[in-house]
């Protein structure tokens, strides 16, 4: 079942798929005629086997009671479908009764009934349209309908000018499955800008600590090390995971009392950077007022990522708590990036 931001999505589940069941969506030379009329030419051509993969994963997701969520790719796709769906609706009188079969009607009168509850001020003939008309459809399914314009935004970002994605909130990276070869191309890590090369080297970061140990490298004995031994132990991983990356990244460190900053910039495009925060916890200092130094720290990059050093389990109960308080909010997340280094000392399993 696919997971869409709406509290109907059996019901656009169950639409979806007997409609691709109707029009033999699922067969290879129908399914071919398809996507070759309905997503960018560019797309079909060159990724046809992809494209087809992708719509039979959504003919057998929507059947299927596992959820799964919408990548880039598939978004493309099931737009390309409701399209259809509407191309249908505009050409066959016939529409309802051809694709909603006595389930379908019944799901939508137990959909309209309960929300007729909320909005009194339309009829329920009224709110039974929008789960008729496949238009409408578009608002329930996509958070966005970005992945139309991208070509537009690549091009501008090409020749420097992010205005409109930053303005826009359009995350590249998320569409590089989709873009022309010749565009991906030109980013051989998969990654169109230099926030998604910072967010791999910290999942890069996160998965080294977590599975292999490295937390030790931020141990002197039995304390925690110093931030100037910290800095070179970080400056160490950040060599070793750029070393062999097709990309050229420079940075700059800066070791402070309390915390360490990283700025990041590809070479010849020095004007953009994106920064990296390492914090030492101070349980006196985490409040609001300390969430207004991230904001404006933010203000200063195109992009900015605020790491706690986690060290001892007090701190990390702190700093969740902290995190759940002042920063895991709808507005706060989708504007800051912060994160927990957890560098606990870790139990190895005993001898027996």
């Amino acid at each position: 079942m696919l997971i869409f931001n709406s509290n109907s999505i059996e019901f656009y589940n169950y639409i979806i798929h007997k409609f691709m069941k109707i029009e033999r969506l699922n067969e290879r030379e129908v399914g071919e005629r398809f996507l070759k009329s309905y997503i960018p030419n560019y797309l079909y051509k060159e990724q046809k086997e992809k494209s087809l993969r992708v719509l039979n994963d959504i003919y057998h997701y929507t059947n299927n009671k596992v959820y799964y969520e919408l990548d880039a790719f598939h978004e493309v796709v099931l737009c390309a479908i409701i399209d259809k769906m509407n191309d249908k609706k505009k050409s066959l009188k016939s529409y309802n009764n051809k694709y909603f079969d006595k389930t379908a009607k019944e799901m939508i009168d137990k959909i309209v009934n309960e929300e007729y509850e909320e909005y009194k001020e339309l009829s329920k003939e009224e709110l039974k349209e929008f789960y008729y008309d496949p238009f409408e459809y578009y608002d329930s399914l996509f958070e966005d309908m970005d992945f139309e314009y991208i070509e537009y935004f690549i091009n501008t970002s090409s020749i420097g000018d992010d205005s409109l994605t930053k303005h826009m909130g359009v995350n590249l990276d998320y569409y590089y499955d989709i873009l022309p070869k010749d565009i991906r191309e030109k980013y051989p890590t998969g990654n169109c800008t230099l926030s998604g090369e910072i967010s791999d080297l910290l999942t890069f970061l996160f998965d080294e600590i977590k599975n292999k140990g490295y937390y030790k490298l931020f141990w002197e004995r039995s304390k925690p090390a110093d931030l100037k031994r910290i800095q070179i132990t970080l400056n160490n991983i950040i060599l070793s995971y750029f070393h062999n990356q097709p990309i050229d990244i420079a940075w700059d460190f800066r070791v402070f009392k309390n915390r360490i900053e990283v700025d990041f910039y590809k070479l010849r495009l020095e004007e953009t950077k994106v920064s990296i925060y390492f914090t030492i916890v101070d349980s006196n200092n985490l409040n609001d007022k300390y969430l207004d130094t991230f904001k404006k720290y933010a203000n200063n990059y195109d992009n900015a990522f605020f790491i706690f050093l986690v060290f001892t389990d007090e701190e990390n109960k702190n700093v969740n708590e902290y995190i759940r308080k002042y920063v895991y909010t709808e507005h706060l997340r989708s504007l800051l990036n912060v994160y927990i280094f957890d560098i606990r000392k870790q139990k190895t399993a005993s001898k027996i």
